[in-house]
């Protein structure tokens, strides 16, 4: 079982939105089961494409498995979009209180990126209506180590779990086998 959604877009032959990750992935599928699929725009593994150029103009665009291309500001923008409607709305089925101006938004990115794909992830999210100030971009390796520093993994048996965080001046080592690196 895997946790992590596949980055999977699935739009409409209208291009509207219509589904992500596995949801899109199983209606694609089906779509292709019934030989129905041939209007539809599928994206899949489209992360790692902007690490191929050095420069990220404004007519990049991305090829669906239906051969069609289409802007991919917009297939990101898609995505994100979809990832910030999810959260606000697990949020607001809970009783936290938390508002949308009450979230900075922090978009990991491969620490490979140039300069010129973290602006475009930044472009990405403002047009999925974040608001520019709420967008932070963090390299993943650096928000793997914040993660990791935070997570109660050693021994203590002082404390009333047996677990505590790092103590200071511990060293670990944070090994990224993400997409892009081991595919």
């Amino acid at each position: 079982m895997n946790a992590k959604q596949p980055t999977c877009l699935l739009l409409t032959p209208e291009k509207a939105f219509h589904s992500f990750g596995y949801e899109a992935k199983s209606k694609y599928l089906a779509l292709s089961n019934e030989d129905k699929h041939g209007n539809w725009f599928f994206f899949w593994e489209f992360k790692m494409t902007l690490h191929q150029h050095k420069e990220i103009q404004g007519n990049y665009e991305l090829t669906a498995e239906n051969g069609q291309k289409m802007d991919a500001l917009t297939v990101f923008s898609l995505s994100i979009e979809y990832l910030k409607n999810h959260l606000l709305g697990m949020l607001n089925c809970s009783s936290l209180g938390v508002e949308e101006h009450d979230i900075t938004w922090v978009i990991t990115v491969p620490a490979i990126w140039n300069d010129s794909a973290k602006k475009f992830m930044r472009k990405a999210a403002e047009k999925a209506r974040i608001a520019k100030s709420s967008i932070e971009i963090a390299l993943e390796p650096e928000a793997a180590s914040i993660y990791c520093r935070q997570l109660p993994i050693t021994r203590d048996p002082q404390t009333e779990t047996g677990m505590t965080k790092f103590p200071a001046g511990t060293r670990y080592l944070i090994l990224v086998c993400g997409g892009g690196t081991v595919d």
